[in-house]
């Protein structure tokens, strides 16, 4: 299963196999990429996770929401 992730302009697709990783892995990942493509030599952390108007807790499997 793949998950696309928007930030600012930049839009990535990120596998999550079967989704039993939580929104902070997810989070994570998508700092990642962002940073590499934003600002390569800087480090990035995520600080709101936002799907529309709803932010989901930071420990929720992905496979459950």
């Amino acid at each position: 299963m793949k998950i696309k992730v928007k930030v600012e302009n930049f839009v990535f697709e990120i596998n999550i196999f079967n989704g039993l990783n939580d929104f902070t892995w997810l989070a994570l990942a998508a700092t990642k990429l962002y940073s590499e493509k934003k600002y390569p030599i800087g480090n990035y952390l995520p600080t709101i996770l936002r799907i529309g108007d709803y932010s989901p807790h930071p420990r929720t499997k992905l496979c459950d929401f």
